[in-house]
């Protein structure tokens, strides 16, 4: 489960943040996790809900915002919504496209006091 190491980073990130800016407190957090991204949000979640304990966002309220996913078909430019990153152009059939959004894995905002 590569999502608990990628919950430590994400509290190390958000700690160092905070230490930063003299924060008493880390009120809340947003993630922003993309559909195509290879990261399992409910895995994530419940690393982050274990990997907190002891941290100083023990406390602290954790949002998960998926971010959809969007390619763009390399050979006829037709942007779609793909299930997966192996999926075809459903206007061509081709398989080449890029992926515009859903591979983000970002700490969008910490919120502190």
């Amino acid at each position: 489960m590569h999502e608990f190491s990628i919950a430590v980073s994400i509290i190390n990130i958000v700690e160092n943040n905070a230490l930063k800016n003299n924060a008493k407190e880390i009120i809340s957090v947003d993630i922003e996790v993309g559909e195509v991204s290879g990261v399992d949000p409910d895995a994530l979640a419940l690393a982050l809900e274990s990997a907190v304990t002891d941290t100083k966002l023990e406390k602290s309220i954790i949002n998960l915002i998926t971010i959809a996913s969007l390619a763009k078909c390399l050979k006829c430019s037709h942007e779609f919504k793909p299930d997966d990153i192996f999926s075809p152009c459903p206007f061509c059939g081709d398989y080449q496209h890029e992926i515009m959004k859903g591979k983000e894995l970002n700490v969008r905002s910490i919120n502190i006091e």
